[in-house]
């Protein structure tokens, strides 16, 4: 899932979002709304960080969003299996992504 990506991938990246970022902007404190709100911003910033570009700051964007989505819909408790879930999941990523990252703005 991609909360499993952001937790074993880039380890020291994402503590740091989370430590002077996320938490910065209130975390989970303000309400669910914000809460989407402080996880997309964030990952906008790490995007960003990666790079100066539209790319890595769409990819940044999509990854907040699809933090905030995959919380929704375990909070809703839909009803799929684990498998189906991460499986929706990294798919959305890879259709979504894989466009994005190709677009070149001159």
């Amino acid at each position: 899932s991609i909360t499993e990506f952001w937790r074993r991938w880039h380890i020291s990246l994402s503590s740091w979002l989370k430590d002077y970022l996320y938490i910065s902007l209130g975390g989970n404190r303000k309400g669910k709304l914000r809460q989407y709100v402080n996880l997309i911003v964030t990952m906008f910033l790490g995007g960003l960080w990666h790079g100066a570009s539209w790319n890595f700051v769409l990819w940044g964007v999509l990854h907040g969003l699809a933090l905030a989505v995959l919380d929704l819909v375990l909070r809703f408790q839909i009803l799929l299996e684990p498998f189906s879930l991460s499986t929706l999941c990294a798919s959305a990523g890879y259709f979504l992504e894989i466009p994005v990252l190709k677009i070149r703005l001159t």
